[in-house]
């Protein structure tokens, strides 16, 4: 994350909850309760964050197979040190390398409310 682009004083900490791993169960899958159940979480870590517990990113370790769903679903970025790697081969790093992890992080501060 680029200190400048979110405002962040000289100790760099940033206020985040990580979210481990988040998996359907793969008879329950391609059913979009997956979609369904993170939409949630987002929402009510927003609300959490904004009512009691300051926070501000919300951040998940996600496997390259999931990437497309952070990125074009709930507006995740990955971290710039991914950059390049990313722009350039992410659907050959799904294909070969579905497992593959990816820092991935939510601006709460651009959530609508």
């Amino acid at each position: 994350m680029n200190t400048d682009e979110h405002k962040i004083g000289k100790n760099k900490l940033l206020p985040a909850i990580k979210i481990g791993r988040f998996a359907i169960k793969k008879k329950y899958s391609k059913k979009g309760l997956g979609t369904e159940f993170f939409g949630s979480i987002l929402y009510n870590l927003n609300e959490i964050s904004k009512e009691k517990i300051g926070f501000r990113f919300v951040v998940v370790e996600g496997y390259a197979r999931a990437y497309p769903l952070y990125v074009k679903k709930f507006n995740f970025t990955n971290l710039k040190k991914d950059d390049d790697i990313i722009s350039k081969n992410i659907e050959e790093i799904i294909k070969k390398d579905p497992e593959r992890t990816f820092y991935l992080y939510y601006d709460l501060s651009n959530a609508s409310n």
